[in-house]
């Protein structure tokens, strides 16, 4: 095995970018789930027709920023990818998943690449970085679900940021590279609030790695000094201006979206927040339990200091504690230190020597060979860290022998990995070893560097740094210890801090390795075989974790263990939509058993029952949904139009006027309430129409006309305007409205009707008007609706064959309309075709058995075309369904004085 070989490295990236890919490629054919919806699906700002300019006024969702029921979430560099998305493939979902999965493959590519920064020289802690990140199922939400990719963004332009930052610190401070890092950390912000950790974790490498900065250096050292400046004063506007946009206000949310958030109780909430990264670190280390969702009580509060749940707390906040203690430690044995060079080496060295020293190549040579005869410079008691150890013949690199103090070996016995060598002119500045001898770069394979730390181990105190700067910086913003959010714990906000978790155990299992193998090779195989079939079922959980991503069914039938409420509400509004209404119904009663003041369950519920006709259960459903939630207006609307279907028209008009002044203010979704008060509005002018209260109907689609949002259509209220006019017999002001409505949308079907019907009134636009009736059955030939209007048109103008053939059509289109199926057989009847109106008089008791007139009408049409003892028969089911009606028993007497 070559370590450290730019050769190797790239494979080992290569290897763990196509495991990435491959995971994650049964993700490309899942739909849009759950926040999909309301992101991509309802988000004006991806619209074609948008302007761009609202995406840096707008939060992710597409609300503005300045509005009070904002989330407060500004990601404007993940919408607009949305939208690039869009009008790439419109809402075909797979170019969504594709770019979801090629972010991730990047980031896993650059996961490794960071391990080799914080981790030099440990192949086997890169490899099981970057395999963990690629396989770990905790990341199966934020790559298969497409909301997700703002924290995929986040972590790809995050960690683009540091491995810049990182060249720019290797390559002589060069300007260009530290201005890509700002660039990319920017952006990383602009993608998701995580993403201002980005030159946080800048500065705690040029902390651990910076160069040291003595006053005796501050001249040489300025250029650090003026990068440390940068990224302090862009890590200070990126807040400030992060702050500013949001307005300095806190997330709204719901209760039951963090409901700890809202309890009043301190204690409660101060336990309960502490205990959650502890939650959020153990779903790492075993993400045996995955949800979509884990707001209401899925994580129940701790209430009491007795909850054995606070150890899990406690456990996280001491190891924090002993890292930062061992940290310190480490870090004022390496200040007593910083100054000297490790005296009494040999009888030759000088005890007030620099911690910079200028040697020759001679100089070396002597020093080594005059330690090597007084014996002082030990042959190591430990065995090489780079190769440990293996006897292969005499082939110590230039970096091996110093970074592991056998420049003097006879027997080089180390066949280690190739680095670049130095070149040593005769001023090459040394950084002492732990016997002087040591490398400047820490990239050449050293593991002793100088750094604010003094000569102290990377893998002891920078991996740690790093790794807890990656594992903590990102997730504080989300972690409601500072301010509280609208979620408890999200496994895609873990993203980004998983790679500082990947590093801690990449390095923590390669370095146990490598101590245990010196004891037993058997063993050190035994740890390799166990971290191999670990990353083995991860890989085969998260295989299977996407599939529970592919639609939104199963999505939430995979949480149904875990947030029972929220996924069997969910899944009912799912069955709902797919006609499947008993398994539907049993969803939803089932949610209620567990929390029975969810509104949004009973409102659905009340639309299930509605879609069945059953009415009074409809009603109920609706009413609790309203008490529960009084702002929930789209319960209202639903509920005068299912009291308008029972008749309780008076009820409706109360609860239809009641809605259109319910307050919107802090809700989560004002473009909802907005669009459903214009509804309410809508119902109750149409209400008022059927009533013959045309005034009341006018003035209620005018407020309509005021409150109407810019994102909201017009056309069907223009429309309407225009019906009602027409029916107060103001043809001007109608067709003025009609014209409206058909400049807003020139297909829209409905227009085209009604226009042709007023336009039909003028005998001299008759063909005027038969050409919107040609036009809209054109654009909806399927529409029975279009061919009866037609049709009716067809007749006033006498043309009563082509008036058949229309009805006849919107009669076919719609066999189980029973008035169209009247107006067909009425047709046929005008046109002289009896027979064929006989035929549709039957199929219209057979829809409507128990209708006197349906018989009626059938007794008629057998009579005129001889039937006379069927026409009997129809006749006397009319009468015993009606028995005094006049016209039926008229028709009777006539037809028996025919028979006798």
């Amino acid at each position: 095995m070559k370590l450290n070989s730019r050769c190797d490295m790239d494979i080992l990236v290569i290897f763990c970018v196509l495991i990435a890919t491959v995971l994650y490629y049964n993700t490309l054919h899942a739909g849009f789930v759950y926040d999909d919806r309301r992101a991509i699906l309802t988000n004006p700002d991806l619209l074609p027709n948008s302007p761009w300019f609202p995406l840096l006024e707008n939060d992710f969702w597409g609300t503005p920023l300045r509005d009070s029921e904002s989330h407060g979430s500004y990601r404007p560099l993940c919408v607009a990818t949305f939208r690039l998305n869009h009008l790439l493939g419109g809402l075909n979902p797979q170019g969504y998943h594709l770019v979801n999965i090629a972010l991730h493959a990047a980031c896993t590519g650059l996961v490794v690449r960071v391990a080799r920064k914080v981790i030099p020289g440990r192949w086997l802690s890169h490899a099981i970085t970057g395999l963990l990140f690629a396989v770990h199922p905790i990341h199966s939400e934020a790559v298969a679900g497409i909301v997700g990719r703002a924290d995929l963004l986040a972590c790809f332009l995050t960690l683009g940021g540091f491995l810049t930052y990182v060249a720019h610190c290797d390559q002589t401070r060069s300007p260009l590279m530290l201005l890509i890092a700002l660039t990319s950390s920017l952006l990383a912000a602009f993608a998701k609030e995580t993403g201002i950790s980005s030159l946080a974790l800048c500065l705690l490498w040029e902390f651990c790695h910076g160069e040291s900065n003595t006053q005796k250096e501050r001249e040489k050292n300025w250029p650090r000094n003026r990068s440390v400046g940068i990224l302090w004063g862009g890590l200070i506007l990126v807040i400030l201006g992060r702050v500013k946009i949001g307005n300095a206000n806190t997330p709204e949310f719901a209760t039951a979206d963090n409901p700890t958030a809202r309890n009043p109780s301190r204690l409660t909430r101060a336990l309960t927040f502490l205990y959650l990264p502890a939650a959020s670190f153990r779903m790492f280390l075993c993400p045996s339990t995955l949800s979509f969702d884990w707001s209401m009580d899925t994580i129940p509060r701790i209430i009491t200091l007795t909850d054995p749940r606070n150890l899990e707390s406690i456990c996280l906040y001491v190891g924090l504690a002993s890292a930062g203690l061992w940290l310190i430690h480490q870090s004022r044995n390496a200040s007593g230190n910083s100054g000297q060079n490790y005296t009494n080496t040999s009888p030759n060295s000088n005890s007030n020597s620099s911690a910079n020293l200028n040697f020759n190549s001679n100089e070396v040579y002597v020093r080594n060979r005059t330690m090597e005869k007084i014996g002082s410079y030990q042959r190591a008691s430990s065995k090489c860290s780079v190769c440990d150890g293996k006897k292969s013949g005499n082939c110590h690199t230039e970096g091996c022998r110093a970074a592991n103090n056998n420049n003097n070996s006879d027997s080089n016995d180390c066949c280690c990995s190739t680095v670049k060598p130095i070149l040593h002119s005769s001023h090459t500045s040394l950084a002492s070893g732990s016997w002087g001898v040591g490398l400047t770069n820490a990239s050449a394979g050293s593991d002793y560097t100088n750094t604010p730390f003094g000569r102290t181990t990377k893998s002891a105190v920078s991996i740690v740094i790093i790794s807890l700067g990656f594992l903590a910086l990102p997730f504080l913003p989300a972690s409601n210890l500072f301010f509280y959010v609208g979620f408890v714990i999200a496994e895609r906000i873990l993203y980004l801090p998983s790679v500082g978790a990947c590093l801690s155990i990449g390095a923590s299992v390669a370095e146990t390795y490598r101590i245990v193998r010196h004891g037993s090779k058997t063993c050190g195989r035994l740890i390799l075989v166990v971290t191999a079939v670990l990353l083995g079922f991860m890989a085969a959980k998260t295989l299977r974790r996407n599939m529970d991503w592919h639609d939104e069914e199963s999505l939430y039938r995979s949480a149904l263990h875990v947030n029972p409420p929220k996924a069997y509400g969910n899944l009912g509004g799912i069955l709902s939509a797919q006609g499947r209404f008993a398994e539907a119904e049993e969803a939803f009663i089932q949610a209620l058993r567990y929390r029975p003041n969810m509104a949004d369950v009973h409102y659905n519920l009340g639309i299930l029952q509605q879609a069945r006709r059953n009415y009074d259960e409809a009603i109920l459903s609706y009413e609790r949904a309203i008490h529960f939630r009084p702002s929930l207006i789209q319960a209202y609307v639903n509920l005068g139009v299912t009291l308008i279907s029972v008749g309780r028209k008076s009820e409706a008009a109360d609860i239809l006027r009641t809605a259109a002044a319910v307050n919107g203010a802090g809700l989560k979704d004002k473009r909802v309430h907005e669009a459903s008060r214009i509804q309410a509005l809508l119902r109750l002018g149409a209400l008022y129409a059927d009533e013959g209260h045309l005034h009341e109907a006018l003035s209620s689609y005018r407020e309509a006309l005021q409150a109407l949002p810019d994102y909201y259509p017009p056309q069907t209220l223009y429309n309407l305007l225009g019906e009602t006019l027409l029916k107060m017999q103001e043809y001007a002001e109608a067709e003025r409205w009609f014209r409206r409505c058909l400049i807003r949308e020139p297909n829209f079907v409905p227009a085209h009707i009604t226009y042709g019907e007023l336009l039909a009134r003028n005998s001299s636009r008759v063909l005027e008007a038969e050409r919107w009736f040609i036009k809209a059955t054109r654009l909806a030939p399927d529409d029975p609706n279009v061919h009866h209007r037609y049709g009716v048109f067809l007749s006033s103008q006498g043309r009563l064959s082509e008036a058949a053939r229309e009805q006849v059509k919107a009669a076919e289109l719609s066999r189980s309309n029973y008035e169209l199926t009247v107006a067909a057989a009425a047709a046929l009847h005008q046109a002289g075709r009896d027979e064929d109106a006989e035929v549709w008089y039957k199929h219209a008791t057979s829809l409507r058995p128990h209708e006197a007139g349906s018989h009626t009408n059938l007794g008629a049409i057998l009579h005129l075309n001889g039937k006379y003892r069927q026409a009997v028969a129809a006749y006397r089911q009319a009468l015993r369904l009606r028995p005094n009606d006049a016209a039926t028993i008229t028709n009777l007497y006539k037809l028996m004085s025919l028979i006798t």
